[in-house]
């Protein structure tokens, strides 16, 4: 579930730019418990639906924070 977290992670930072200037927002549970219960909630609907469609999901997600993370475009 550490991608669940990445991905939460990843939301609140792209919703701190969203207006083009960074605005601070406080991560902390009671805040987003919401948010992330639901993308856990729908990753969950995924996997249970279709094994293959959630490990593509899964599978998509990592490649884009690995090239999110990566200083190297290459890897993207």
């Amino acid at each position: 579930m550490l991608i669940y977290l990445f991905i939460f992670q990843l939301y609140v930072a792209l919703l701190e730019w969203h207006m083009g200037e960074r605005q601070h927002i406080e991560f902390t549970a009671t805040a987003f418990l919401d948010i992330y219960s639901g993308n856990v909630d729908t990753l969950q609907s995924i996997k249970d639906r279709s094994e293959t469609a959630y490990q593509h999901v899964m599978e998509d997600i990592y490649m884009r924070a690995r090239c999110v993370l990566s200083t190297f475009a290459v890897l993207c």
